[in-house]
Protein backbone atom coordinates (compact mmCIF):
# COMPACT_ATOMS: atom_id res chain seq x y z
CA UNK A 1 0.00 0.00 0.00
CA UNK A 2 1.15 3.50 -0.85
CA UNK A 3 1.83 5.60 2.28
CA UNK A 4 2.12 9.39 2.28
CA UNK A 5 3.07 11.35 5.40
CA UNK A 6 1.87 14.92 4.92
CA UNK A 7 2.46 18.33 6.44
CA UNK A 8 6.14 17.81 7.20
CA UNK A 9 8.25 20.69 8.47
CA UNK A 10 11.15 19.10 10.37
CA UNK A 11 14.18 16.96 9.57
CA UNK A 12 13.24 14.51 12.37
CA UNK A 13 9.80 13.84 10.85
CA UNK A 14 11.27 13.40 7.37
CA UNK A 15 13.94 11.01 8.66
CA UNK A 16 11.29 8.95 10.48
CA UNK A 17 9.15 8.83 7.32
CA UNK A 18 12.11 7.66 5.23
CA UNK A 19 13.57 5.14 7.68
CA UNK A 20 10.17 3.52 8.25
CA UNK A 21 9.43 3.17 4.54
CA UNK A 22 6.97 5.91 3.54
CA UNK A 23 6.46 6.18 -0.22
CA UNK A 24 5.80 9.93 -0.27
CA UNK A 25 6.18 13.01 1.90
CA UNK A 26 4.01 16.09 1.58
CA UNK A 27 4.76 19.76 2.15
CA UNK A 28 1.90 22.21 2.67
CA UNK A 29 1.95 25.51 0.79
CA UNK A 30 -1.62 26.49 1.72
CA UNK A 31 -2.82 28.29 4.87
CA UNK A 32 -2.19 25.84 7.69
CA UNK A 33 -0.20 25.43 10.93
CA UNK A 34 1.99 23.15 8.76
CA UNK A 35 2.63 25.72 6.02
CA UNK A 36 6.20 26.04 4.72
CA UNK A 37 7.79 28.22 2.05
CA UNK A 38 9.19 26.66 -1.14
CA UNK A 39 12.69 27.57 0.14
CA UNK A 40 12.10 25.87 3.50
CA UNK A 41 10.71 22.74 1.84
CA UNK A 42 13.72 22.60 -0.49
CA UNK A 43 16.14 22.93 2.44
CA UNK A 44 14.43 20.01 4.22
CA UNK A 45 14.74 17.77 1.17
CA UNK A 46 18.48 17.38 0.82
CA UNK A 47 19.73 13.84 0.12
CA UNK A 48 16.33 12.17 -0.16
CA UNK A 49 16.16 8.63 -1.57
CA UNK A 50 15.43 8.79 -5.32
CA UNK A 51 12.30 6.63 -5.04
CA UNK A 52 10.69 8.88 -2.39
CA UNK A 53 7.98 11.09 -3.91
CA UNK A 54 7.95 14.78 -2.88
CA UNK A 55 4.45 16.21 -2.95
CA UNK A 56 3.57 19.92 -2.98
CA UNK A 57 0.19 20.36 -1.28
CA UNK A 58 -1.69 23.40 -2.58
CA UNK A 59 -5.13 24.94 -2.40
CA UNK A 60 -5.91 27.60 -5.01
CA UNK A 61 -2.38 29.10 -4.91
CA UNK A 62 -1.61 32.45 -6.54
CA UNK A 63 0.24 32.28 -9.87
CA UNK A 64 3.32 33.70 -8.15
CA UNK A 65 3.33 31.01 -5.42
CA UNK A 66 2.59 28.28 -7.95
CA UNK A 67 5.62 29.29 -10.03
CA UNK A 68 7.81 29.43 -6.92
CA UNK A 69 6.71 25.94 -5.87
CA UNK A 70 7.50 24.53 -9.32
CA UNK A 71 10.76 26.41 -9.86
CA UNK A 72 12.24 26.38 -6.34
CA UNK A 73 10.88 23.24 -4.66
CA UNK A 74 10.57 21.15 -7.86
CA UNK A 75 8.03 18.61 -6.55
CA UNK A 76 7.46 15.19 -8.08
CA UNK A 77 3.69 15.58 -7.66
CA UNK A 78 1.41 18.57 -7.13
CA UNK A 79 -1.65 17.97 -4.96
CA UNK A 80 -4.55 20.38 -5.26
CA UNK A 81 -8.21 20.90 -6.06
CA UNK A 82 -9.24 18.58 -8.89
CA UNK A 83 -10.74 21.28 -11.13
CA UNK A 84 -7.58 23.42 -10.95
CA UNK A 85 -5.13 20.62 -11.66
CA UNK A 86 -7.13 18.80 -14.31
CA UNK A 87 -7.64 22.00 -16.33
CA UNK A 88 -3.97 23.03 -16.09
CA UNK A 89 -2.17 23.34 -19.42
CA UNK A 90 1.32 23.39 -17.90
CA UNK A 91 1.22 20.32 -15.65
CA UNK A 92 2.07 16.83 -16.81
CA UNK A 93 -0.85 14.53 -15.93
CA UNK A 94 1.54 12.01 -14.35
CA UNK A 95 2.67 14.64 -11.85
CA UNK A 96 -0.73 15.64 -10.45
CA UNK A 97 -2.65 14.37 -7.44
CA UNK A 98 -6.15 15.85 -7.78
CA UNK A 99 -8.20 16.16 -4.59
CA UNK A 100 -11.80 14.97 -4.62
CA UNK A 101 -14.05 15.68 -1.62
CA UNK A 102 -17.13 14.28 0.11
CA UNK A 103 -19.35 17.08 -1.22
CA UNK A 104 -18.68 16.17 -4.85
CA UNK A 105 -20.97 13.64 -6.54
CA UNK A 106 -19.48 10.33 -7.69
CA UNK A 107 -18.58 10.65 -11.36
CA UNK A 108 -18.35 8.05 -14.11
CA UNK A 109 -14.64 8.38 -14.88
CA UNK A 110 -11.84 9.48 -12.56
CA UNK A 111 -8.20 10.34 -13.28
CA UNK A 112 -5.88 7.36 -12.80
CA UNK A 113 -4.88 8.50 -9.28
CA UNK A 114 -6.72 10.75 -6.80
CA UNK A 115 -6.65 11.84 -3.16
CA UNK A 116 -10.01 11.59 -1.40
CA UNK A 117 -10.88 13.46 1.79
CA UNK A 118 -13.58 15.34 3.68
CA UNK A 119 -14.72 18.85 2.91
CA UNK A 120 -11.86 20.68 4.66
CA UNK A 121 -8.18 19.77 4.46
CA UNK A 122 -6.02 19.69 7.59
CA UNK A 123 -8.95 19.70 10.05
CA UNK A 124 -8.95 15.99 11.00
CA UNK A 125 -12.31 15.56 9.26
CA UNK A 126 -13.01 11.90 8.55
CA UNK A 127 -14.08 11.32 4.96
CA UNK A 128 -17.19 9.34 4.03
CA UNK A 129 -15.61 5.88 3.87
CA UNK A 130 -18.65 4.29 2.20
CA UNK A 131 -18.46 6.76 -0.66
CA UNK A 132 -14.66 6.41 -0.81
CA UNK A 133 -15.03 2.61 -1.11
CA UNK A 134 -17.21 3.01 -4.23
CA UNK A 135 -14.72 5.40 -5.84
CA UNK A 136 -11.81 3.15 -4.84
CA UNK A 137 -13.19 0.52 -7.25
CA UNK A 138 -12.71 2.96 -10.15
CA UNK A 139 -9.25 4.47 -9.58
CA UNK A 140 -6.11 4.45 -7.44
CA UNK A 141 -7.58 6.22 -4.41
CA UNK A 142 -5.40 7.63 -1.66
CA UNK A 143 -7.57 8.00 1.45
CA UNK A 144 -6.94 11.07 3.63
CA UNK A 145 -8.75 13.02 6.31
CA UNK A 146 -8.87 12.26 10.01
CA UNK A 147 -6.84 9.06 9.84
CA UNK A 148 -4.96 8.03 12.98
CA UNK A 149 -3.53 5.03 14.81
CA UNK A 150 -6.92 4.00 16.21
CA UNK A 151 -9.03 4.12 13.03
CA UNK A 152 -6.63 3.25 10.19
CA UNK A 153 -7.32 -0.51 10.28
CA UNK A 154 -11.08 0.02 10.05
CA UNK A 155 -10.63 2.62 7.28
CA UNK A 156 -8.52 0.26 5.17
CA UNK A 157 -10.95 -2.63 5.67
CA UNK A 158 -13.93 -0.53 4.56
CA UNK A 159 -12.38 1.48 1.72
CA UNK A 160 -9.68 -0.86 0.33
CA UNK A 161 -7.71 2.19 -0.84
CA UNK A 162 -4.65 2.06 -3.07
CA UNK A 163 -2.93 4.34 -0.54
CA UNK A 164 -3.32 6.29 2.70
CA UNK A 165 -2.30 9.82 3.65
CA UNK A 166 -1.88 11.01 7.24
CA UNK A 167 -1.00 14.38 8.75
CA UNK A 168 -2.55 15.47 12.07
CA UNK A 169 -2.93 11.83 13.15
CA UNK A 170 0.85 11.57 13.66
CA UNK A 171 1.32 14.85 15.53
CA UNK A 172 2.27 15.43 19.17
CA UNK A 173 0.64 18.88 18.99
CA UNK A 174 -0.88 21.00 16.23
CA UNK A 175 1.54 21.21 13.31
CA UNK A 176 4.34 19.26 15.06
CA UNK A 177 4.97 15.72 13.82
CA UNK A 178 5.91 12.96 16.26
CA UNK A 179 8.57 10.64 14.74
CA UNK A 180 7.38 7.76 16.98
CA UNK A 181 3.78 8.11 15.78
CA UNK A 182 4.98 8.19 12.16
CA UNK A 183 6.89 4.96 12.79
CA UNK A 184 3.89 3.32 14.49
CA UNK A 185 1.49 4.34 11.72
CA UNK A 186 3.67 3.01 8.90
CA UNK A 187 4.33 -0.20 10.83
CA UNK A 188 0.60 -0.74 11.39
CA UNK A 189 -0.27 -0.22 7.73
CA UNK A 190 2.54 -2.53 6.58
CA UNK A 191 1.44 -5.23 9.05
CA UNK A 192 -2.10 -5.04 7.61
CA UNK A 193 -0.68 -5.58 4.11
CA UNK A 194 0.96 -8.80 5.25
CA UNK A 195 -2.18 -10.12 6.93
Amino acid sequence: MFIKICGLNSIEAIESSISNGADAIGFVFAESPRKVSPEKALSLCKNLPKKLIKVAVTKNPSKKLFKEIINIFKPDWIQGEANDLLSSKILNKSSILPVFRDSQPIIHTYPSRILYEGENSGKSEIANWGKAAKISERTQLILAGGLNLTNIEKAIKIVSPWGVDISSGVESKLGIKDPKKISAFISLVRSMEKS
